[in-house]
């Protein structure tokens, strides 16, 4: 058995020191008020809210930011939207949540090598 299987896992009011890392920990209320400022913020001056997912890489944060008002997210390379894509697809998601929409920020550029050439 792995240690990570053998860790306790940690609950709600346990110091931090009984939390193993590396671990993505978050006051959800905190959060949730943030996500729905920059959609109002967003909303008032009449723009569509897509934030970048680099900070959390998580589909279930992605769709409560959606949910909260934004058109998706953005990341930097098409593996973290494949990611994205396949949590969801494994239906690792809330029933009322939209979709992630994973948007690529970065700008592809399609290199063609004649044959035969060292790439």
């Amino acid at each position: 058995m792995s240690a990570l299987a053998e860790a306790p896992v940690p609950k709600v009011g346990d110091p931090v020191a009984a939390i193993d890392t590396p671990a993505l920990v978050i006051d959800l209320d905190a959060m949730e008020r943030n996500c729905a400022a920059m959609a109002d913020f967003a909303r008032a001056r009449r723009v569509r809210l897509r934030p970048h997912a680099k900070m959390h890489k998580c589909a279930a944060i992605a769709r409560l930011q959606r949910t909260a008002g934004a058109v998706g997210v953005c990341v930097q390379k098409t593996s973290e939207a494949e990611a994205l894509a396949w949590l969801e697809q494994q239906g690792v998601k809330p029933a009322d949540a939209g979709s992630v929409d994973a948007g690529v920020s970065s700008a592809y550029v399609q290199r063609t090598v004649p044959s035969g050439a060292n790439a």
